[in-house]
């Protein structure tokens, strides 16, 4: 069995609370045979707030959610918002999430993305005007394999500029608030049965006392 999974985050908020603007697809292909019957899954969804137990903030999402079942065929789901609000910790403008799987005689493939525009964390400490996560995973009968990356357009934390192409799992200080993980990615398999990886452009980690 050749099983490729995808999960991408847009971004994510954790003050032992966490926002999570994401997408995610995963698709299973066997290979017993050396052909593709080209079953694929996947699913999206635009925003997410976490919050632990105990706190008197509830938590939110996951919203605007799709997703992409068990299918031989090709398809591409979508959902669209003109914006989004997460509690009192973040907010964007219009956003796209989408999750689409392409088959051949001879390969699968699900392709997630999460789009944002105009995202703003914690009263601007953190804003871009577009935010984009995208994930792919793609197998043969012989190989799979994962690709994943998060781009920004004028991203901004904590007064300064940040590459439009931050390195994979680019961590920044936060004073008094926690960290913050720019295009962080995990990623596992095996390169020939199975393949996953996880995309989260912003992730905010709130573990400090503040007020």
């Amino acid at each position: 069995m050749k099983r490729l999974t995808i999960l991408l985050a847009t971004f994510i908020l954790c003050l032992a609370t966490m926002v999570t603007l994401a997408a995610r697809a995963s698709s299973g292909v066997p290979n017993a045979s050396g052909a593709l019957p080209g079953v694929a899954s996947g699913s999206a969804y635009a925003g997410y707030l976490k919050v632990s137990a105990g706190s008197s903030i509830a938590s939110v999402g996951p919203l605007f959610p799709v997703f992409l079942g068990c299918d031989i065929a090709d398809k591409t789901h979508t959902a669209t918002a003109a914006s989004m609000h997460l509690g009192p910790f973040a907010s964007s403008g219009s956003l796209t999430d989408s999750v689409t799987s392409t088959h051949t005689a001879t390969a699968a493939q699900v392709h997630a993305n999460s789009t944002v525009q105009s995202a703003n964390i914690l009263a601007g400490l953190i804003a871009a005007d577009v935010v984009t996560a995208d994930a792919v995973s793609h197998a043969t009968a012989t190989a799979a394999s994962s690709t994943g990356s998060a781009t920004f357009v004028h991203l901004v934390v904590a007064g300064k500029s940040i590459s439009a192409t931050p390195a994979p799992n680019t961590t920044i200080t936060l004073t008094g608030l926690g960290s913050v993980v720019l295009n962080e990615q995990s990623a596992k398999g095996d390169g020939v049965n199975h393949t996953s990886i996880s995309v989260n452009a912003i992730d905010v980690r709130v573990t400090l006392a503040n007020t």
